[in-house]
Formats: C-alpha cells, sequence, structure tokens
C-alpha cells in the first residue's frame, strides 16, 4: 500500500510540474476563481498592464486537469464608438433681431445632444441661442448665452464651436448667432452619444509636484503613479475663475538611462492642444501604459496658473472566455516574444450571450524562466498550501480505498 501512494503522489508531483513546463516562459500566474458557466467576463486588474504588451498578446487562460494543459479561448472586448452623427439639412438662413438665424431639419426620430458648428471667420466670440421645434411655429430654448469663441495669433490657435446639451428631440433646430456682421456658418456636425459599455477607472498619483519655468514661462506639472497603469485621458484640476486659453503638452516617461554626467530622461509626447476654462480639463489620447507624466502650460506674458491636482483614467479592459469543461484555471502573462492567440471565437461574436458572469482572480504568483534551478515554481505561499492539502486528500482517499479493500 505504501508503495502504491508514494507511486501516485510522485505521478501528482510530476503531472503539476509538466503541466506547467510547457509556459516556462511566461513570468506571471493567477488562478480563475468563479467558472461556473460556459461563458465570462474577466476584468484585467490595474497592476497588471505594467506587466503585459498594450495589444495583450502575451495574456492566456489555461486549464490544467489530470495533468493535461489546455488554452482556455478568449477575445479582448472592443469599446463601441462614444458618439454617432446624424443627417441633416440646413433649410433657413436669416437675419433679424440683430442676429442671424440657422434653421436645421434633422427627423423626429433623432435624439441628439451634441453641434459642431464652423464658422468662416477666423477669429469670433459669440454667445448663442439653440432652440428646438416640431413644427417650426413654436420653439423651445435649449441653450442660450452659450460662449463659442475662436482665438488664433501668434501664441494662441484655439477654437471652441461645439455646443453640447441634454438629450434633445426635435425634427428642428434653430441656432441663432447674435451680431451685425454675417458669420459665414460653413457648416456643422450633429451627433448623439451612445451609451458606452467601456467602464473607466481612476489612477491617482502617488506623487504630483508644480513647478513654475520663469525662463520659459511655462508651469510644468510632474505626476507618478506606484505601478504603470493604462492612461486614455487626464483631467487636470485648476483653481484658476478667470478665463484662459494656454498651449499645453501631456507627456509620458518612455524610458531613462545613465550617463556620466546622470540620469537622462526620454520623455513621449501624448497630447498637444489647449488648457481652456471653457471646457471640462480633460485631455483624450490613444491608451498608452505609463508611470510618470509631465505636463507643460505654456503662460507666455500672463500670470501662472494654480494647478490642484490631476487625476488619471483608463479604460477597464475585459476579456469574453468560453469554457468547455469544468477544472482548474490559470491566467498566464507577461511573455517577451510570443505572438497573438487564434481563436476561433472572434469569428463568432455574436454567439456570445448579452450577460455574462464575471470572474475574479487570486494572488500572483511567479513562474521561473529555468525550473529546477533553485527558485520556487510560485513564490506565492498560497500555491505552497493549496497544492499541499491536495497532495494530503489524495493521500487519504487512497489509504480510505485500502483499508476498505482489506
Amino acid at each position: 500500500m505504501r508503495n502504491k501512494i508514494l507511486a501516485t503522489l510522485g505521478m501528482c508531483l510530476a503531472a503539476t510540474g509538466i503541466s506547467l513546463a510547457q509556459f516556462g516562459d511566461y513570468q506571471y500566474i493567477r488562478p480563475v476563481h468563479g467558472v461556473t458557466d460556459q461563458w465570462h467576463s474577466l476584468a484585467l486588474p490595474g497592476d497588471i498592464y505594467g506587466k503585459v504588451s498594450l495589444d495583450f498578446n502575451d495574456i492566456r487562460i489555461i486549464e490544467i486537469n489530470e495533468g493535461d494543459t489546455l488554452e482556455v479561448p478568449y477575445l479582448v472586448k472592443k469599446p463601441k464608438p462614444r458618439y454617432e452623427e446624424v443627417d441633416f439639412e440646413i433649410i433657413n438662413t436669416t437675419r433679424a433681431n440683430g442676429g442671424f438665424y440657422y434653421t436645421f431639419e434633422v427627423g423626429t426620430d433623432q435624439t441628439i445632444d451634441e453641434i459642431k458648428l464652423d464658422f468662416g471667420l477666423p477669429g469670433f466670440d459669440f454667445k448663442i441661442v439653440l432652440e428646438g421645434s416640431q413644427d417650426q411655429q413654436e420653439w423651445f430654448t435649449i441653450v442660450e448665452d452659450y460662449r463659442v469663441l475662436s482665438i488664433k495669433n501668434d501664441h494662441t490657435d484655439y477654437q471652441f464651436t461645439t455646443v453640447r446639451f441634454p438629450k434633445a428631440r426635435f425634427g428642428y433646430y434653430r441656432l441663432f448667432v447674435p451680431g451685425t456682421k454675417d458669420p459665414g456658418l460653413v457648416g456643422a456636425v450633429i451627433r448623439q452619444s451612445i451609451a458606452s459599455e467601456v467602464s473607466y477607472r481612476n489612477y491617482e498619483p502617488t506623487y504630483m509636484e508644480v513647478a513654475q519655468d520663469t525662463k520659459e514661462k511655462q508651469t510644468v506639472i510632474t505626476a507618478a503613479f506606484a505601478t504603470p497603469v493604462p492612461l486614455s485621458s487626464i483631467v487636470l484640476k485648476v483653481a484658476d475663475s478667470v478665463d484662459y486659453y494656454r498651449p499645453v503638452t501631456v507627456q509620458y516617461l518612455k524610458d531613462s538611462f545613465k550617463t556620466e554626467k546622470g540620469w537622462k530622461y526620454n520623455f513621449q509626447l501624448l497630447y498637444r492642444g489647449t488648457l481652456s476654462s471653457l471646457e471640462n480639463q480633460e485631455f483624450r489620447f490613444a491608451t498608452t501604459v505609463a508611470q510618470q507624466l509631465k505636463v507643460v502650460v505654456n503662460n507666455h506674458d500672463n500670470r501662472p496658473l494654480a494647478p490642484t491636482g490631476l487625476t488619471g483614467k483608463g479604460e477597464v479592459h475585459e476579456l469574453i472566455a468560453r469554457f468547455a469543461t469544468p477544472g482548474d484555471f490559470y491566467l498566464l502573462y507577461g511573455h517577451p516574444n510570443t505572438g497573438k492567440p487564434n481563436y476561433d471565437i472572434k469569428n463568432f461574436e455574436a454567439s456570445i450571450p448579452a450577460t455574462l458572469k464575471p470572474l475574479s482572480l487570486g494572488d500572483e504568483g511567479l513562474i521561473p524562466h529555468h525550473p529546477g534551478q533553485g527558485r520556487p515554481l510560485f513564490e506565492n505561499q498560497w500555491w505552497f498550501w493549496l497544492i499541499l492539502i491536495a497532495i494530503i486528500g489524495l493521500l487519504g482517499w487512497f489509504s480510505w480505498k485500502m483499508m476498505k479493500g482489506s
């Protein structure tokens, strides 16, 4: 009986080693909890992004079942467009009551909440009125005294011509631009926002410093996060209540290297635009994994602004996975040279249920690149206890079988 138990124990340990040996080039592993159905969603935690490629090619979900290791097919959930453009026609242009009227025909079945205007003037500052009507007889005010402007000079090239308002549904919209000079409306874009299924996670920096460069007439904000995080925008908080329009750039620290004269830091441009008192101080850019940011505000000859805070925002990326059989599942990531997986489910997205149960992840463990050279298979002690409990259970089951047989 003793020989049988020892042989089984050896097989159990060997199977565990063999199952994970083929994934030796991956650096990290986490248990996946909560698999009960065929389809599940898995939100990637914030601390994982500094360890995976931005395109998520080096992520695998595996199943270890009786010594066999199989990949679980998954796809990365793609965000939907935030806006949809609406067709319209300008049916009337008139001058009356100290200004100019433009009437847009949209259609009664369309809901809109944004109009982007395009004027022919190089510089302007208007306070416009937007109204809505179903029959062009009775008009209802949507917004009034809404400021749109354009500033173009040696230091500034800035336009704010987007009119945002609560969702409205009218067949006709009428824009009033006060003034005696024809604003020369060239065109417009009318859009409706779409309810996004993408959720965002806020990241607060652990370090922030504001410095005034009097020589370059710049305000420089440096911020750092505890770990690399996926950023798709930042929100800058400014205490000033006066009107301002300042050129701004957002950069992230791509890499650094040491020289004889000290450390050199290579910052990469993320965003270039205008910091304006008319708009929300949120700057959007392509999702980038970053840990340190530098925001530079050009003050020119103006009094420096007073930034009071900065918040990073990033999309929460989800994996949609299809599970075939019950088993023990793990998330692997951190492979330096692997390619994108090729799974069938990418061609059958229409078959994915609309509602999916979310999964959770356990603690992170490390997978050695060179097994058997003095580094434990898992550095997280929970793995040790889980394997130990499994072995004890297996030993107990064999003992009971042997005693029952005798």
